[in-house]
């Protein structure tokens, strides 16, 4: 029996290899890296991990820029096009595949070998390197995030159709009983997701699969 699984989604930050890392000139020998983002929200963080490692190496200068997400993924495919993509940058598992197939990211699979295995938990580490991969099997990322998607429930409504509440140990099959309950007893839809692909269409896809698509 599936159990309702937190669902958990890694964003990557990938490195591109140039064939000359860097810009620098007779009088600037510093190497200058780009890493782009798409939440302005994270930049202080972004910039403080790029601090504390450019403090390391002073020959390292970091360029930290943000974009929005409705603008990230166009910028991105057009810098790819023109051979002008950031050094760094964030990329989402559903769009890994299109670039690393291209030929477009470093192939970065040696550099798990220098990682502590209890660097990551188990669990996300195995959906890190599965995430990471591409169709070659290669690894093209080192996990940045990790976030789960949540059940959240309307007492009222369960009250109303006298059905107990969501427990730790529901199930797929438990939360679609309980919805199709809450439907017969309220004329209430018993559970909807957000029209999105992380929180809502891999919601539907379960209940799908599983046999339980009713509502």
């Amino acid at each position: 029996m599936r159990k309702l699984s937190r669902m958990t989604a890694v964003i990557l930050v990938l490195i591109l290899l140039l064939s000359l890392i860097g810009c620098s000139s007779s009088a600037d020998k510093k190497t200058h890296l780009t890493f782009q983002i798409w939440d302005v929200y994270q930049r202080p963080g972004m910039q403080a991990i790029c601090d504390a490692y450019t403090a390391k190496h002073p020959d390292v200068v970091i360029d930290v820029q943000a974009t929005s997400w409705s603008e990230y993924w166009t910028k991105l495919e057009a810098s790819a096009e023109s051979n002008t993509m950031p050094d760094i940058f964030w990329m989402h598992t559903n769009q890994l595949l299109y670039y690393a197939d291209f030929g477009m990211l470093a192939d970065v699979t040696d550099l798990y070998d220098d990682v502590d295995p209890n660097y990551y938990e188990e669990h996300f580490s195995e959906i890190s390197r599965s995430n990471a991969s591409g169709s070659d099997g290669r690894l093209y990322g080192v996990p940045k995030d990790k976030d789960n998607g949540l059940l959240v429930y309307n007492k009222e409504m369960f009250d109303a159709a006298d059905v107990p509440y969501p427990t730790d140990d529901w199930t797929w099959e438990d939360l679609a009983d309980v919805s199709r309950k809450i439907h017969d007893k309220t004329g209430k839809y018993g559970f909807m997701a957000y029209n999105d692909d992380q929180l809502g269409y891999w919601c539907f896809a379960l209940l799908r699969a599983s046999g339980l698509w009713t509502l």
